[in-house]
This record gives structure tokens, sequence and C-alpha cells, in this order.
């Protein structure tokens, strides 16, 4: 007679690790992978800002101070301390550097890891607060999700700082009573970018949310943001002895303007895909819609139960203690992940309040698409037990339609950039005329320059950068740099003020045109992708334009000869 085998607890809880540890060895292998491949030749892809921190982590791996490979027009030394940027990434980029790495090696090494070890640890921690399907759907929904993959294809600090936030969730889930341990990961993630403050505002307010009396509630919160206040200052502080220069305040008085850009590019996660904008927006409203009524489903869950009992229960994300709604743990994960996702939304409308020219696009939103991402996933993973038939196929066919988009934008992503290059990576950078004359007539000669990121990506040379906002005191400062300090000034077409400057600032801002109004200045090259002036000897002197900067048209333009 065949008698059934029944495992023991032991037994249960080895395979139900044996199943977790599979499940994250195959999305680390998947994840580092893709990556790798992802930012092979021609990339890595270099945004601007990669200029700062590969520069950085170069200056650290000589044993330096982090100093980013550019500077103002007025600074006697090419480099200046790194300041506009946390040092956690570059600190991180310098240690393959160190061992001999290849600066385009290191990065495609960290971002891989890196990469690897988010999505791995956020499926396993999905997974065990609902089950294994919905650990490694969650792996599928990250992979697909356009801004977070296009983030690992580039020298960005986002991929590291993801990284951060999915220790922080992991320790917020499974040990929310130890405010130490998501303390410290929100204090990694202000380490790495200046946005973590919003982790640092997530990890208080959880720790607040645990049960317990009042005063155990508050020091709860004030050892969760303790971390991560202590880094913020002490970098700070480090910054202010350097001299670094930090982001300049400048306040966006557009505030319903600046709301909407960041619902928008917020809401793009639901539709990120091009095509009809019709069938974009009707897909937004019904997956809005979706979502809404899942968490009101568990909303209402929760408020019943803490009507019928004060002990915690199976439904929903139900708890009983009126301060939570995280008595399970696929509750107290979808709590936290809402919970960081509203403080990093607070915390960009906040950034572009105070710092106007702060650009609400795919990347900068990566960690609210991530967040979003483990949200949804483990809020269907904790309800679709009790859904019926025909809702599963609705929730089913959306989630299907959501990532069949969202993957084809990101196989079209991953496809320039192994093709054409992201940014400065691009294969028509590499073989700008402009940088050609440069690399043959530019010697030693010091650079000044509207695109520092580019002299460094294609030249590896430091540089100082033009002024963008030109008005009579700039002028006069720029000129006598020049004749103390000669050397090449070089604008390229593609470098527009609209990136860098405050919109009402825009009429003041540099222009060739102006440049060569206000000074003498002598074309030695002109090419489609850009012009290399020289201030000519004996020219006007430093009161050229000192007045005004008068608005002369300049024969220098793309196509002009």
């Amino acid at each position: 007679m065949n008698v059934a085998r029944v495992s023991s607890p032991r037994q249960r809880s080895k395979a139900s690790w044996r199943t977790l540890v599979i499940l994250a060895l195959a999305c680390a292998s998947v994840t580092a992978a893709l990556v790798w491949w992802g930012t092979q030749f021609p990339g890595p892809g270099l945004y601007g800002d990669g200029a700062g921190y590969l520069g950085a982590a170069e200056s650290l791996a000589r044993g330096g101070g982090p100093r980013v490979p550019y500077a103002g027009y007025a600074s006697a030394d090419s480099t200046s301390p790194l300041g506009q940027w946390p040092p956690g990434f570059s600190l991180v980029l310098s240690a393959p550097l160190r061992a001999g790495a290849s600066p385009e090696t290191a990065v495609r090494v960290v971002q891989a890891t890196v990469g690897a070890c988010t999505v791995a640890l956020t499926a396993v921690l999905v997974a065990m607060a609902t089950a294994p399907v919905w650990g490694a759907l969650t792996a599928v929904a990250i992979l697909a999700t356009p801004a977070v993959v296009a983030a690992h294809l580039n020298v960005v600090s986002e991929p590291l700082y993801l990284l951060c936030l999915a220790v922080g969730l992991t320790a917020m889930v499974g040990r929310g009573d130890r405010p130490l341990g998501y303390g410290l990961a929100a204090a990694a993630a202000v380490l790495v970018r200046y946005l973590g403050v919003a982790a640092v505002a997530g990890a208080g307010v959880w720790g607040l949310l645990q049960p317990g009396r009042a005063t155990l509630r508050a020091r709860r919160a004030a050892v969760a943001i303790a971390p991560g206040l202590v880094a913020q200052e002490l970098w700070s502080a480090y910054a202010r002895w350097t001299g670094a220069s930090m982001r300049p305040i400048h306040l966006d008085h557009q505030v319903g303007s600046a709301v909407r850009a960041l619902l928008g590019s917020t809401a793009a996660w639901l539709a990120p895909w091009d095509g009809s904008p019709v069938a974009r927006s009707g897909l937004k409203i019904v997956l809005g819609i979706a979502i809404a009524a899942g968490l009101g489903a568990e909303l209402r869950a929760w408020t019943a139960a803490r009507r019928e009992s004060g002990r915690p229960t199976t439904a929903g994300i139900g708890a009983g203690d009126p301060w939570t709604s995280i008595g399970s743990p696929a509750g107290r994960l979808l709590a936290a992940s809402m919970l960081l996702a509203c403080c990093h939304v607070a915390a960009l409308i906040a950034a572009r309040l105070i710092y106007s020219d702060v650009s609400l696009y795919d990347r900068v939103l990566a960690p609210v698409h991530y967040l979003a991402d483990v949200a949804v996933v483990t809020l269907v993973g904790c309800q679709w037990e009790g859904l019926a038939a025909p809702v599963r196929a609705v929730v089913a066919a959306l989630g299907t339609a959501w990532a069949v988009g969202s993957a084809a934008m990101t196989s079209t992503a991953l496809r320039t950039a192994v093709t054409v290059g992201l940014d400065h990576a691009n294969l028509a950078e590499r073989a700008s005329p402009t940088m050609r004359w440069l690399r043959t007539n530019g010697g030693g000669q010091p650079i000044y320059t509207n695109e520092p990121a580019k002299i460094y990506f294609q030249l590896h040379r430091d540089s100082r950068g033009l002024p963008w906002v030109l008005d009579a005191d700039t002028v006069r400062a720029l000129d006598r740099v020049l004749r103390a300090r000669p050397g090449l000034v070089v604008w390229f077409w593609g470098g527009t003020a609209a990136s860098y400057v405050a919109a009402d600032l825009l009429p003041r801002a540099s222009t060739p045109a102006k440049l060569e109004a206000a000074l003498p200045l002598r074309v030695r090259a002109h090419f489609d992708d850009g012009v290399v002036w020289t201030l000519a000897p004996g020219g006007a002197d430093a009161n050229a334009g000192a007045d005004s900067v008068r608005p002369a048209t300049s024969t220098v333009g793309p196509g002009a000869r």
C-alpha cells in the first residue's frame, strides 16, 4: 500500500528556502546578463551627470578627494570638489577602478552587480510576503519598466539608490520594531542621492506607525531618522570645508505646472510606450482605477478588522492596531512601498519648487516606478485568492498589456544602447569633427566650454564651464580670465541653456551670438556640431561688453560656413 508522505514543518521550511534561493539566483543571473549585454560598446550610456560621478571616482581611485573633472570659468584649477551630488556612487565606482578596471568596465561591473542584487532581493521579499510566483512576477515587472532598466545602462546613481531602497524595504517589512536597520538603509540612500531625504522621512514615519506607546513610537522615529540626518550633515560639512559648489536655490513659482509635470511623469509608468494617445490615456485611466479599487478594498478590510477585533487578522492587510495597517507580511510590504513612494513624490515636488531647474523625467522618477512595481504586484498577490474568476481574467489581461507595452519600450532602449549609444556615448558624438580637431590641435591649452561632460568623455580632459547666464559682470570676468589664462572657447550646438537655466533666466542665457558680440572672439574652427574660438590678440579691452551684452547677429551656427 502506498502511503502519502507528509512533510514535516522543518522539511517544508527547507523546501521554501530552497525555492527562494533558486528564485534569487535566477533573478540575479538574468538581471546581470541583461545589464552586462546592454552596456556593451558603445555603452555604457554617458549622461552629463556621469562625468561628475566617474571623474570623482577616478579621483578617489588615485588616492585624492572626490573631485569632478571641470570647474567654473574663473577657477584657477580645472577640477573642483564634488558637491552637486553625494559621494556614495563615486565611492562604489572607485573600487573596481582601484583594482585596475577601465572606467567602462568599472561602470558595467557596478551596474550589473547592483541591478542583480536589487532585483533578487526584491523578488525574494515579495515572495516571502506573498508567494514565490509573485516574487518572480515582481522581477518581470521591474525588468520591464523602462525607467528602471534605462538607469542601469548609464553612468548614473539611480541603480545603487534602488538597492538602498530594496534593503530599506526588507528591514521595514522584516523588523519594523528595529528602526536602526531601515534607518541605516535610508542613510545610505541619502549618501547616494540627495533625494534620499525621502527615504529618511519614510523611515521616520514607519517607525512612528509601529505599534506601541506614544513615547516608544517617537523614540523609534527618532532612531530611524538619526542616521540619515547625521550622514547628510557630515557630507554637507565636508562639502562646505572643501568649498564645493552646491546646487543654487532658485524658487519655481509655477506650483501648478510643477505638480502637473510630476504627476504626469509618475502616471507615465502606467503606459510608458509610444502609440495612440487615446489608447495610452485609456489604459492609464483603467489601470489607475483598478489600482485605486484594489487599495480601497485593502483599506476597507483593515477598517473592518479594526472594528471587529483588536487582534491581528489575515483579511487583506488587516491588523488590529489602529496605528498600523501592517499586520501581515504582504500588508507590511504594501504599506512600506506606498509610504516610500508618497515620500518620494513629495520630495520631488519640493525639489522642483526650491530648485526650479530640476527636471522631472523618467530617470528621476525611477525610484517611484520601482516602488509602484513592488506595491502593485504585492497588492494583486495578497488579493488574488479572493478574486472571482472574471475579475482575475481582467486583472491578468491588464497586467499582460502593461508588461508587453513596457517591455517593448525597454527593448527599444536596449537596442538603442547597443547599436547607437545613449547620450554622450552616441556613435555620432564619438566621431565628432569638433572633437577630432581638438584632439589634433587642442594640445595642453585650457578649454572653456558649454559642455564639460563632452570634453571629459571624449577627450578624457578637464575643462572649465562657460557661464550660462551672460550679463555685464560675467562678460568682464570672462574677458579677464581669457586674457590671464588664454585657451580655446568651445561651443557645441547641442548644449542649450534650456537644460541648465531656470525659465525666467532664459532671456539672459548665453548663446554663440551673444558671446561673439560681447567678446573679441576669433573663429579657429567651425563644424556642424560646434565652433572653436580664441580671444583675438590686441582686441577690445575688458570693457568691450561691460555695459551691455549686444544683441548682435552671429554668422556662427549649425550649418554655417
